[in-house]
């Protein structure tokens, strides 16, 4: 069964009068919640929503006995239990109150009504806001009733009662909300992963964990968990540890198979020590005290003006790039690690392995609360996260590395009206300083290494424009935007297929540092940009694995 899950957001045209039905003297009250505010309660806005469905999609509805599609999702009296789960919608702001005081008219003799003069308390100016969850079995979901359903929600015009007076009208904005969670990995053993093959036995750790990783590690999770297939290999490939979705009899029984079935369509980030995040590549730091913070490259607007630090005197006021991770405005150093010397065994002689001694420096602690990373995982329900207890993640996990459980942060919700005032402010501060009026500029910081393939590079020297035009075709940039500036580092990726027993090299495709800031130049405007940029999750390659995620970059005040 599919859940689907609706942020409402009800905004008030004009007044509101939902009453609760109990009155103080002569004024009637409006109906408020548990914490003293105002409410539009769930079953008033069940009945709406229920009433808009029968009368737009024409179902035939009966008082007893009914098995309409109305019925079958909202539930009806013969014991059938509604699929849709409302709650009351609460105001996201400050609201005002009004009292409005009305009388009877007597219709015969057009004048006052005796002893009928009352009151009634109305909200203003406010937008209420909720949720709505929505579970669909296979069969209603082939008839489109989740497309119905919107339909019915933005179908509402007007709510509570004084309607015919102007009263209640609103604006109804409804967006589903997609299955976007941030997740900590709470790890219980020291963690080891991978980053470039050192030509020494020494194996450090790098100090992130790519999508990729933790996608290989739930892949890993839910193939050992496969009641429908008896070894790690797949049936239709010669590959390890890969999850296909087979539609047996056992599949059906499965917790995972929610997982399984989705497992192409779940989008995986980079997952950090808790707290942090790739330093922009454009922001420099003090070389004399690193509390003196970070100045952006962007804010000198021309080449040939040097960035210094605005708090050391000058001549001794120098400022180096910084590509780590940052906490809170400052570098980030709290990776702490512990060094182990290992050697492997001759099975043959039951001694160490000649030349087989090595050293591990794998990471035992990022903050108070031990080894906790931080990510986002999008496109697994809460109650299917819930089911993965244990993974293990990285290098050496049967020898007792990188066991982590899983715990949950709020759902990440769209913030489309936060991007576009970030964005704003940073074009028209970045027009102040290069003095161009003529075009809009935005600047993407890229919080992953971005993934890219070029076919046919140009031998030699290649000029700067063709240089950044290449990139921006080979990573994916939407046309009508160009790359006015770029602060990146580039490398080349490579690596092996783990998943095929012969460990067979992958496609060696070039690599662009997290940190990575592109200023864009367009003639869209902010808004226009912004809603084409924000329709991307990444760019370039593997963007499921977390490689090319960006957010908007903005000035950091000094």
């Amino acid at each position: 069964m599919k859940k689907v899950t609706y942020k409402i957001e009800i905004s008030l045209k004009s007044p509101l009068i939902v009453s609760s039905g109990e009155t103080d003297s002569i004024v009637r009250s409006m109906i408020i919640g548990i914490d003293g505010r105002p409410i539009i309660p769930a079953t008033t806005l069940k009945g709406i929503i229920r009433s808009n469905y029968i009368y737009l999609h024409h179902c035939q509805h009966k008082i007893y006995k009914c098995n309409c599609e109305a019925c079958m999702l909202f539930g009806s009296q013969n014991n059938r239990s509604s699929l849709v789960f409302f709650e009351d919608l609460k105001p996201s702001e400050e609201y005002y109150v009004g009292i409005r005081t009305q009388t009877a008219i007597d219709r015969y003799r057009r004048a006052v009504h005796l002893n009928s003069l009352f009151s009634q308390k109305t909200i203003e100016n406010t937008t209420f806001c909720g949720e709505i969850s929505i579970y669909l079995p296979p069969e209603l979901e082939k008839q489109n009733v989740k497309e119905k359903f919107e339909q019915a929600v933005k179908f509402i015009e007007m709510i509570g009662s004084g309607k015919s007076r102007g009263l209640g009208h609103v604006k109804v904005c409804v967006e589903e909300v997609g299955n976007r969670w941030k997740v900590y990995l709470n790890f219980k053993s020291p963690v080891l992963v991978g980053g470039r093959k050192s030509a020494t036995n020494f194996i450090e750790g790098i100090n992130y964990i790519p999508g990729s990783v933790v996608r290989a590690a739930l892949a890993k999770f839910i193939v050992l968990n496969c009641k429908a297939q008896n070894d790690v290999y797949s049936e239709s490939s010669e590959k390890r540890f890969w999850v296909e979705f087979k539609n047996k009899e056992a599949c059906q029984r499965c917790e995972f198979i929610n997982i399984c079935k989705n497992f192409k369509e779940i989008k995986i980030s980079f997952f950090y020590p808790k707290g942090t995040k790739p330093n922009p590549l454009c922001d420099m730091i003090c070389k004399n005290n690193e509390d003196h913070g970070f100045y952006s490259e962007l804010l000198c607007g021309s080449e040939d003006k040097e960035t210094k630090c605005s708090k050391c005197p000058e001549g001794n006021n120098r400022v180096e790039k910084y590509a780590g991770l940052v906490s809170n405005g400052k570098p980030y150093s709290g990776i702490e690690r512990m060094y182990m010397g290992k050697t492997a065994i001759n099975h043959f002689t039951k001694t160490a392995l000649k030349g087989s001694l090595f050293t591990l420096a794998p990471i035992v602690k990022t903050c108070a609360e031990g080894v906790v990373f931080e990510g986002v995982i999008e496109g697994i329900s809460e109650e299917d996260l819930e089911k993965i207890k244990e993974l293990r993640i990285g290098k050496y996990t049967s020898s007792g590395f990188g066991i982590a459980c899983l715990s949950f942060g709020d759902r990440k919700e769209n913030e489309e009206d936060k991007l576009r005032e970030k964005a704003k402010q940073f074009s028209e501060k970045y027009k102040e300083i290069i003095k161009n009026d003529n075009s809009n500029f935005i600047a993407l910081y890229f919080v992953s290494d971005i993934l890219f393939k070029v076919d046919n590079l140009p031998a030699g020297y290649i000029p700067t424009e063709e240089y950044l035009e290449i990139f921006k075709n080979a990573i994916g940039i939407p046309e009508g935007f160009d790359i006015h500036k770029i602060f990146s580092q580039i490398n080349l990726f490579r690596g092996v297929d783990t998943s095929k027993s012969d460990f067979t090299p992958k496609q060696i495709m070039y690599s662009a540092q997290a940190g990575t800031v592109l200023v864009l130049k367009t003639q869209k405007t902010i808004d226009e940009a912004v809603k084409e940029l924000v329709k991307f999750k990444g760019f370039g390659e593997k963007v499921e694995d977390g490689y090319g995620w960006f957010e908007f970059y903005e000035f950091k005040n000094n």
